[in-house]
């Protein structure tokens, strides 16, 4: 999936400072909403990922951490650049 840049985001979280992209991989920026203690990243998944969620697979999340953090996944149809306007002018 690719994480999506959208006019919400007012955060964006980097590769940790001990982060050694030849050994760890790339490890690419994510511009999230930061509100409160909630951290919200928007992903859209390739015409691939579509095709095997269509045919009943499976969304996979991997927490690269010591610990894993609560989560929260869902899906949304929310027109995410009317939203970002409209709390402009809120």
């Amino acid at each position: 999936m690719v994480p999506v840049v959208t006019p919400l985001a007012n955060m964006t979280l980097t590769a940790p400072n001990d982060w050694d992209a030849a050994t760890d991989g790339i490890c690419a920026d994510l511009h999230v909403l930061h509100k409160d203690d909630t951290f919200t990243s928007f992903w859209k998944p390739d015409e691939q990922e579509l095709i095997a969620l269509n045919k009943g697979g499976y969304v996979v999340l991997a927490v690269i951490a010591k610990a894993h953090p609560p989560v929260s996944m869902g899906a949304t149809m929310l027109n995410l650049e009317a939203v970002a306007e409209k709390n402009k002018t809120a």
